[in-house]
C-alpha cells in the first residue's frame, strides 16, 4: 500500500499537464489491452460501467481515472493495476478523457467528514433502491467498494449526485437536472458525508 501511494504521488505530478507527452495512438493501444474487455472498446460498457457518458466525463477528472485504475474496484472483480508504468496509467487516462465533448463541471471539492446524521440517512434512501441501503450495491455499482471510495473526491460524488448519469435510471437530484427531488447543496452534503460513513475504513481493504 506504502508503494503504491509513493507512486500515486508521482502520478499526481505527471497528471498535472495531462497529459503534454501521451501518444493518443499509444492511449488507445493501451485501453483495448487492458480496459476494452469490461468497459468495452468504444467506452460503452458491458462488465464493467460505461465510461463515455457525458455526464461521467464532466466530472471525473484525469486524477479519478487514474486512482480508480491503480486502486481497481475490488468487489467489482477489478483488481489494483500493478503492471502499468505511470506514462501508461495517463495516457489511458487521456484516451478516455478524449471521449468528452461537454464542458466540465466544476464543483466544490472540500472535504466532508464522514457521519451519519439523520438526515443523511434519510436523504440516502433516494439512493438506495440502486445502490442498496448499505451502500454495497445491486443495480447501481457499490459505493463502499475500496477503490471506490479511494478513487472518487467529494467533489466527484457531488457532480454525481447532482448530474444524474445519462444512459442508466439515476437522474441527477438537481433544479438544474429537472429531477422531482432537488437537493439543496446542503442536502448533498448530508449524502456525500453519509456515503463516506458507509466506506469508512474500507480503503485499507484494496489488496
Amino acid at each position: 500500500m506504502k508503494k503504491q501511494k509513493t507512486t500515486l504521488i508521482g502520478l499526481l505530478l505527471v497528471l498535472s499537464a495531462l497529459c503534454a507527452t501521451c501518444n493518443a495512438a499509444d492511449g488507445a493501444k493501451l485501453y483495448l489491452a487492458n480496459c476494452a474487455t469490461c468497459h468495452g472498446a468504444e467506452g460503452e460498457g458491458g462488465k464493467g460501467l460505461a465510461l463515455n457518458r457525458q455526464s461521467f466525463l464532466v466530472v471525473a477528472s484525469g486524477v479519478y481515472l487514474v486512482k480508480s485504475m491503480l486502486y481497481g474496484r475490488p468487489t467489482r472483480g477489478c483488481p489494483p493495476r500493478k503492471d502499468l508504468s505511470n506514462d501508461e496509467f495517463v495516457s489511458i487516462a487521456s484516451f478516455i478523457k478524449g471521449w468528452q465533448k461537454e464542458k466540465s463541471v466544476t464543483v466544490p471539492n472540500n472535504k466532508v467528514q464522514p457521519f451519519a446524521s439523520v438526515r443523511g440517512k434519510a436523504l440516502f434512501a433516494l439512493c438506495a433502491g440502486c445502490h442498496e441501503a448499505d451502500g454495497a450495491g445491486a443495480m447501481g455499482p457499490s459505493l463502499v467498494d475500496p477503490g471506490f471510495q479511494t478513487s472518487a473526491s467529494d467533489g466527484f460524488l457531488r457532480g454525481t449526485i447532482k448530474l444524474g448519469r445519462d444512459g442508466t435510471p439515476m437522474s441527477g437530484f438537481s433544479k438544474e437536472a429537472g429531477h422531482v427531488v432537488a437537493l439543496s447543496e446542503e442536502d448533498i452534503d448530508e449524502v456525500v458525508a453519509y456515503i463516506r460513513y458507509l466506506g469508512k475504513g474500507k480503503e485499507k481493504e484494496i489488496p
